[in-house]
């Protein structure tokens, strides 16, 4: 038998059974400051509805509601604040939880309950073989080998310096300041009986007068 559409609606706008003193204060006040038709929809969203039930709920088409989701929204703002109490809660709880493990973990080890205490030892690594270092001995010996090697380096740096410095100081290699002097003319007889004009040459020219 098919459910009519009046009573499908019907059952869409119902109020979901809640423990109002469970609500946050924050999503209560949240909740509080919705429009009708917008807190509606929170309640059918929040209870696990879908769009088209919380569509249903608050009289509207379903893009409306989508719309209201939109981020700036009053109810995107509720539902923001819904969803983070949620989260909350749920680290509360695993908190609590997590207290509760513990304490009967050691009230088994308590009883005899070796499964349990192997399981601890395992978990918190205390089975495991202590990480080992080198001996004293082995630590003053890499503690001499670079102090060393800094020592071999500063003398070598020191070495060059010096040498750097000496070759500075030595000029020999720098090259000569004063002019190359001009290259002597052609002898052209002493300068007590200089060549005439008119006579002639070894090779039978005459030397010209110019």
């Amino acid at each position: 038998m098919k459910k009519s559409k009046s009573a499908t609606v019907a059952v869409a706008r119902a109020k979901p059974p809640r423990n109002e003193t469970s609500i946050p204060a924050a999503v209560a006040e949240a909740f509080g400051n919705l429009p009708p038709r917008e807190a509606r929809a929170f309640e059918v969203l929040s209870a696990g509805g879908t769009i088209v039930a919380a569509a249903a709920a608050a009289g509207v088409v379903r893009q409306t509601v989508h719309e209201w989701l939109l981020p700036g929204g009053a109810l995107a703002g509720a539902i923001d604040v819904w969803k983070k109490s949620l989260a909350d809660n749920a680290r509360t709880r695993l908190l609590i939880l997590g207290q509760q493990a513990t304490t009967t973990i050691a009230n088994a080890i308590r009883n005899g309950d070796t499964r349990a205490a192997l399981a601890v030892v395992k978990s918190m690594g205390l089975l495991a073989a202590p990480p080992t270092g080198e001996s004293l001995h082995q630590t003053t010996a890499t503690l001499k080998r670079d102090q060393a090697a800094r020592a071999l380096r500063q003398t070598a740096d020191e070495q060059r310096h010096r040498d750097f410095a000496a070759a500075v100081a030595n000029d020999d290699w720098l090259p000569d300041d004063d002019p190359i002097p001009d290259e002597p003319a052609p002898p052209s007889g002493d300068a007590e009986n200089p060549i005439p004009a008119d006579e002639p040459l070894l090779d039978g020219h005459t030397k010209d007068p110019t």
